[in-house]
């Protein structure tokens, strides 16, 4: 996790209950499953080298309801993808062990099995701990220039159709403006979604990406990096991601993509180290043994998935699903640049005194 100078510190998790994150609602598109790759036409070859950018400009967590636009305890069950091809309900023995603990309905699924563990049982927690400003302070630090995501299409043409593309999806570092979201943002990446600083290597990749009926799909599931939702009083939330899905409707001349999800597993064990990470920058009492202990222990019990993408019987459930919505605008491709880590002053539960 990094941290941006000269902003406040904040929460350990996430706010949920009651909180408004946005002022106005995607279209109602729900998608289950990414469409099909159709098998041609291929990129034109005019096209073939073209690199557009888009910057998430503003994001759904689950919070909100995506088509009303108002709060939602169950607007979670609308965002992400069916990653395991079960339709899970609290009732459900066919799946990986849940943490000691943990309440049958963590392995809720939401509409059509789309897993989205993240939006269901760690959204709540953080209500708890900071209210219910989470989801909007996060979009406000977007729309101000802060950490966003960038998703890399390469060899788009026509935004109707075409395959096979490649893309990549980024972090992208704080722009150091308010960005103007006309097309000529110059959005630096952050060099943590990288290979060795090289924007060429990055490590979310998607090879085999397409275009149907305007919707761009990212395929196939991919990689191991990090994914950005926001600030939050100072604090970056960069989280750690893996078997990553994306999908989104275009415009006609490809400027803004909108009805965007965004689909993955968050490996739990690195999620709960990104989170006690977090905790001194609410309370320094967050870093006793006792009270971390019981954060961590509900986050553990958030785990619904295992963490290659199946779902089976016998073994313990080691990630958490996460489903968001998106809009997007299409930016210029800045410089790869590094973002000062955030400190480690919470030391971990069996470091001694």
């Amino acid at each position: 996790m990094r941290r941006i100078a000269g902003l406040g510190l904040g929460p350990l998790l996430l706010a949920f209950a009651g909180a408004c994150s946005t002022a106005r609602p995607p279209s109602p598109i729900v998608l289950v499953h990414p469409p099909a790759d159709p098998g041609g036409p291929p990129p034109d070859p005019v096209t073939a080298d073209t690199v557009s950018v888009y910057a998430i400009r503003h994001l759904w967590l689950g919070d909100v309801d995506p088509v009303t636009g108002e709060p939602s305890t169950q607007a979670w069950r609308q965002l992400g993808f069916d990653i395991d091809g079960k339709a899970t309900t609290k009732a459900s023995r066919d799946v990986c062990t849940l943490a000691p603990g943990a309440p049958w309905d963590a392995q809720d699924d939401g509409n059509g099995g789309v897993d989205n563990g993240f939006g269901e049982n760690v959204l709540p927690i953080i209500a708890l701990a900071e209210g219910a400003s989470f989801a909007q302070d996060l979009n406000d630090s977007i729309a101000s220039g802060l950490v966003t995501d960038l998703l890399v299409v390469r060899g788009l043409g026509s935004p109707t159709t075409a395959s096979p593309l490649s893309a990549e999806l980024l972090v992208g570092a704080p722009l150091g403006a308010t960005p103007s979201w006309s097309g000529t943002d110059v959005w630096p990446i952050d060099s943590s979604s990288v290979k060795d600083g090289d924007a060429t290597q990055p490590l979310l990749a998607f090879g085999s990406s397409f275009v149907t009926g305007s919707v761009f799909v990212a395929e196939p599931p991919s990689g191991d990096g990090e994914i950005a939702l926001g600030v939050f009083r100072g604090a970056p939330w960069v989280i750690p991601i893996r078997h990553v899905q994306v999908a989104m409707t275009l415009s006609a001349d490809g400027s803004t993509a909108t009805n965007g999800a965004l689909s993955g597993l968050l490996p739990a064990d690195r999620f709960l180290d990104v989170a006690r990470r977090l905790a001194p920058t609410i309370l320094s009492s967050l870093c006793g043994p006792d009270v971390w202990l019981s954060i961590a222990q509900q986050i553990e019990q958030s785990e619904d998935i295992l963490l290659d993408g199946t779902n089976e019987p016998g073994q313990p459930c080691d990630a958490i699903s996460i489903g968001l919505g998106f809009d997007a605008v299409r930016v210029q491709m800045g410089p790869v640049v590094d973002v000062a880590p955030l400190g480690d002053e919470c030391p971990p539960p069996d470091a001694g005194p």
